[in-house]
């Protein structure tokens, strides 16, 4: 998963995007690596996640997942439109 893996870098932006400015970088991170261990359906990662951020609606927490990666994924996003459209 795009995010969990750079969640390092991209941390600020999945604060930002899921609407949690209260909660420190380190318990996102932390929280982002124990959803990831507990969790085996891509489904209930979402879920878990907006559970353990605070209760957070899961389509928050999906939509902001979705626009990080089409924010840095760009190219790959670029070949698939263009797939579609020829």
């Amino acid at each position: 998963m795009y995010v969990f893996n750079n969640a390092e870098s991209l941390v600020g932006l999945i604060q930002q995007r899921c609407q949690v400015p209260q909660l420190d970088h380190d318990f996102i991170i932390k929280t982002l690596s124990e959803v990831n261990i507990n969790v085996s359906d891509a489904h209930f990662y979402f879920k878990r996640l907006a559970e353990r951020l605070g209760y957070l609606s899961e389509i928050v927490v999906r939509r902001a997942f979705i626009s990080i990666y089409n924010q840095n994924n760009r190219e790959v996003l670029s070949g698939i439109v263009s797939a579609i459209c020829s």
